[in-house]
């Protein structure tokens, strides 16, 4: 089970111990965390309680230990220590002041982290850990009763990995990628030899083939060569990122459709949209193929205008050309426009009399 915690002003995603299958996580992230402060050998619940290391506070320097008493001493230490004694007693208290800081930061880290652990375990979990004080003890008994056998979760992982060979649902790529990874490392932390290399390259390709069979087919080829050679072979995670770059390069649109949709905005109001504007255009399309002598269709086209394809017998009707004649003249940009097509079927600009 995921939540997330925040760390200053980052938020961070952790695990809490709920069932078994949660341990391998959830303990990876603990074992993170203490070592940040270099807690791990203090508390890691793998070795026996008196092979741990001990978090001790450092003794505290006394004078009498750095000063060799004489016929003539005072009685007073610190008056009666000759100078190299006196050196040797101020080192040592330096020494001891920063070692006894280190030691307050490390002890401080240690509560926090004992305080972690119960707040990271699901409810139902925490009466295992009420009457344990230390973070070794906690961790210890939880270990006991909630970190599967290794019989079990060697199980547990070849299922994950069977699973992973079936071909993922095209919205669900990216977390199908991130599980082969996360679960191969986890075969590999158990030394399965269903993972081992190239095996988990190719059994990854197979299950890739059912996405894009092109892809596949290219880096089976390309690790089968080099296996041939005795070259370096392209490790799962080449293999994975590369793939995860190629699918998204070549599925743009997907890509697009999918941010639109996180975004949720309503795609559907916008294909109404774009159809009324569409519809729009064509409307207006039409508006302008109608051509002044009565049909739709381009002014290059026309036949006022000196397009070829003119009937046998054809003639001008001496009013529409008159409208042709009046819209040139005029210099608008309908005008110009059909005084460019005049131009283009017949070499001039200038219309003739019917």
């Amino acid at each position: 089970m995921a939540t997330t915690e925040l760390d200053g002003l980052i938020t961070r995603t952790t695990v809490i111990l709920e069932k078994p299958a949660d341990w391998e996580e959830w303990i990876f992230l603990r074992k993170d965390s203490a070592d940040r402060h270099h807690l791990w050998s203090i508390v890691n619940p793998d070795l026996d309680e008196a092979t741990l290391e001990k978090l001790e506070e450092p003794a505290a320097v006394e004078p009498e230990q750095y000063h060799d008493e004489a016929e003539e001493d005072t009685g007073v230490v610190l008056k009666d220590m000759t100078t190299q004694e006196f050196q040797r007693y101020q080192q040592a208290e330096r020494n001891y002041d920063r070692a006894l800081a280190k030691y307050t930061i490390k002890r401080k880290a240690l509560n926090d982290f004992t305080q972690e652990i119960g707040r990271t375990i699901s409810r139902r979990h925490i009466h295992l850990i009420q009457s344990d004080d230390t973070a070794y003890a906690r961790l210890k008994k939880l270990k006991k009763h909630l970190c599967p056998s290794t019989a079990e979760r060697e199980l547990q992982l070849i299922a994950k990995y069977r699973q992973l060979q079936s071909r993922p649902r095209s919205n669900t790529i990216d977390s199908w990628l991130e599980e082969w990874l996360h679960v191969v490392r986890m075969c590999e932390a158990v030394q399965l030899p269903d993972v081992i290399s190239p095996q988990a390259q190719r059994d990854f390709l197979l299950a890739i083939k059912g996405l894009d069979d092109t892809w596949a087919t290219t880096q089976q080829a390309t690790l089968f060569r080099s296996q041939l050679n005795a070259q370096l072979i392209p490790t799962l995670d080449d293999l994975v990122a590369e793939f995860a770059m190629y699918w998204r390069s070549t599925r743009p649109v997907a890509s697009s459709l999918g941010t639109f949709a996180t975004l949720g905005i309503d795609q559907s109001s916008d294909r109404r949209s774009d159809g009324a504007e569409t519809r729009s255009a064509d409307k207006d399309k039409d508006r302008r193929l109608e051509c002044k002598c009565g049909l739709k269709h381009r002014f290059k086209d026309c036949w006022y205008l000196g397009a070829k394809g003119k009937p046998q017998g054809w003639t001008p009707k001496p009013e529409i050309q008159e409208k042709f004649s009046k819209a040139i003249e005029s210099q608008s940009p309908v005008g110009r426009a059909m005084k460019a097509a005049l131009k283009a079927n017949t070499g001039t600009a200038a219309l003739t009399s019917p």
